[in-house]
């Protein structure tokens, strides 16, 4: 069995010059300092150092001991060139993840490298969150698929796959997890408002989409990422059960048209669908043995529209 890697409780090659000096100092001596991380004290972490030049409208609220901020800004997506209305609220626990270094202060906020946060944002290009614009002007980083053009990605030029000028709240971290008491959760897709927050007039709704791998392939297509829509229960046991009516339809007729004793296409057909209707009622009726029939084609708490 292969031994479990082990995540070292400080990282001193991405802690500061002073803090390093201390600790070797500390080491030589063999001296005990408070907060050196010996013998179960608390020991130096990795802080996180802003850079303040050209980030006036940047206000940090920051841990004393952690590298958990709120960072309060605009948005240089639409704030760089002095556009308004672009305000931006990162709430972060693990500032630039496992790449935090203090030896380098934090001139762009980069959510990707984030270990988790929440990101409340006025005005952006919701699908292009993760991308940042280099000093050439080309753009790098993760670009969300966007379920408006499911299925042909690919043949959209970069800078047009991402939605334009909305607000959106963006959740990231290795796991999400949303817990309601009485079991409620609810998601809503439009409906609500007639205007965008650009007070702009919202007239398409997208519903929701489940994307698994950020990929977002045509409906039509045998791709396993094809973005389909999800089948509603109950407009599937209509279907069965007119497909089950045309069915006895045919056998009524065949029965009532089959002459003589000897047996004739017709009886063979018969024959041939009395088998699959009753396959298909004992079918059904495994489904539902039970009166709260927990093998149901329906589930009993999730619903979609």
């Amino acid at each position: 069995m292969s031994k479990p890697t082990l995540v070292p409780r400080i990282n001193y090659i991405k802690q500061g010059p002073n803090k390093n000096l201390l600790r070797k100092e500390m080491e030589d001596n063999s001296q005990r300092l408070d907060r050196s991380g010996i013998d179960g004290q608390c020991g130096f972490r990795v802080q996180p150092i802003f850079k303040e030049q050209g980030h006036e409208d940047r206000e940090i609220i920051q841990s004393p001991d952690s590298a958990a901020v709120i960072i309060l800004d605009n948005n240089p997506r639409y704030a760089k060139g002095g556009g308004d209305f672009s305000s931006r609220i990162s709430i972060v626990a693990g500032i630039q993840g496992a790449n935090l270094d203090e030896n380098k202060p934090i001139d762009k906020l980069t959510p990707l490298d984030d270990a988790a946060g929440v990101y409340v944002v006025q005005k952006d290009d919701p699908q292009d969150f993760f991308r940042v614009k280099l000093a050439n002007g080309k753009m790098t980083g993760t670009q969300l698929a966007n379920p408006v053009h499911a299925g042909v990605q690919m043949s959209i030029d970069p800078a047009d796959r991402s939605d334009k000028v909305k607000s959106h709240v963006t959740t990231y971290g290795d796991t999400i997890q949303m817990i309601s008491r009485d079991g409620g959760i609810n998601l809503y897709a439009g409906g609500v408002s007639s205007k965008l927050s650009t007070g702009v007039t919202s007239d398409i709704y997208n519903g929701v989409n489940l994307i698994y791998g950020n990929k977002a392939d045509n409906s039509r297509s045998s791709s396993v990422y094809s973005l389909q829509p999800l089948v509603k229960g109950h407009n599937l046991e209509y279907v069965l059960a007119e497909i089950m009516k045309n069915q006895r339809k045919i056998m009524s007729y065949l029965m009532n048209n089959v002459a003589g004793t000897m047996p004739t296409p017709w009886q063979v057909a018969y024959n041939a669908l009395n088998l699959i209707t009753q396959g298909i009622n004992q079918t059904f009726t495994e489904i539902n043995a039970s009166t709260i029939s927990e093998g149901g084609i329906n589930s009993r708490w999730n619903k979609t529209n």
